[in-house]
């Protein structure tokens, strides 16, 4: 049975918000039902959602027969979307360059200690806890700050250099 404490949530917090400082990223960890750790990313310097966008624009340009997917991306043009929950098997293929990294070096920390011995043919599903990461939520829109974060880092490699 899956089962995630505070505890866990303490010693896990650390990792996080140094990996979310490198890419410039602020966000906050919670634990829901006491089975999932809940990752947020509220804002930062990393554009995930255009970089969804713009991987889904290249692979429907490799596969233009793929009506699901034009789809998809036809209403993204006409609205794009304000937040994204990141799926742990196929960010891979949904993310390049910084917005990759940071979530490998994200669900790398979120999967530590963790196991997944589940038998999907007896619809069987033991994990030690299951594990969401959202950048944005409904309610409130991943807002994508890049100015915010290089300004900060210039400074701070400028006072380095005096």
């Amino acid at each position: 049975m899956a089962y995630f404490t505070q505890e866990q949530k303490k010693q896990m917090t650390p990792k996080i918000k140094a990996v979310l400082s490198q890419y410039g990223l602020k966000g906050s960890l919670s634990v829901n039902n006491h089975s999932t750790v809940v990752l947020t990313i509220q804002q930062g310097a990393i554009d995930f959602i255009g970089n969804t966008l713009r991987v889904a624009e290249h692979t429907l340009a490799e596969q233009p027969t793929n009506k699901m997917l034009k789809t998809s991306v036809e209403q993204d043009r006409v609205r794009p979307p304000k937040y994204l929950s990141a799926n742990q098997y196929h960010y891979q293929s949904h993310h390049t360059g910084d917005a990759l990294r940071c979530l490998k070096d994200l669900f790398a920390i979120l999967f530590e200690g963790n196991h997944d011995r589940s038998d999907i043919m007896t619809d069987y599903f033991y994990v030690g806890w299951y594990v969401n990461l959202h950048i944005g939520r409904w309610d409130r829109p991943y807002q994508y700050q890049p100015d915010q974060y290089f300004s900060k880092r210039d400074s701070q490699r400028a006072r380095q250099s005096a």
